[in-house]
């Protein structure tokens, strides 16, 4: 059970931010971020037993996380997104239009349907299309595919923001 508890504790201390971030994207208020952090993190825990070295222990990280983020979602129909998103915020002189940049596709972000939060979330943590496809069960061509035109339909809500 020691051994249990440390490599929780672990997995906890070193994926705080991940964590975070997945929540992020799936709520829009701080209750319902906290209510799915501790969903997450109890489910971390309950599989903990069932974690075999076969895969990387941060791609079984972001299947949980995913998979209770997504049935969050689906339950509560949150519309707030969150992830590393100064690729997709446009350069900006000030901090207030780089913000408003950032809240505009947390916006776009949102209309997007779970399946592309998830492939999104995956691409701006900078996980290789290989990792993307083996958390999502699809082909890594699939991912490229799905990317592209994620990325066209952000462009496009964000142009027409703009």
């Amino acid at each position: 059970m020691k051994q249990k508890e440390e490599k929780y504790k672990f997995i906890l201390t070193n994926n705080r931010g991940l964590l975070i971030k997945i929540c992020r994207i799936y709520t829009s208020t701080n209750e319902d971020f906290e209510d799915l952090y501790q969903d997450i993190v109890l489910n971390i825990w309950k599989s903990l037993d069932n974690f075999e070295d076969k895969s990387k222990l941060s791609t079984w990280i972001y299947k949980i996380a995913l998979n209770v983020s997504i049935r969050f979602h689906s339950k509560r129909k949150n519309k707030k997104i969150f992830t590393q998103i100064e690729k997709f915020a446009e350069d900006s002189s000030s901090k207030i239009e780089k913000e408003e940049s950032i809240d505009n596709l947390f916006y776009c972000i949102s209309k997007l349907t779970k399946v592309d939060k998830a492939i999104i979330t995956l691409f701006l943590e900078e996980l290789p299309y290989k990792n993307i496809a083996e958390i999502m069960g699809i082909s890594e061509n699939l991912v490229a595919v799905k990317l592209k035109r994620i990325k066209k339909k952000l462009y496009h809500c964000l142009n027409n923001i703009l």
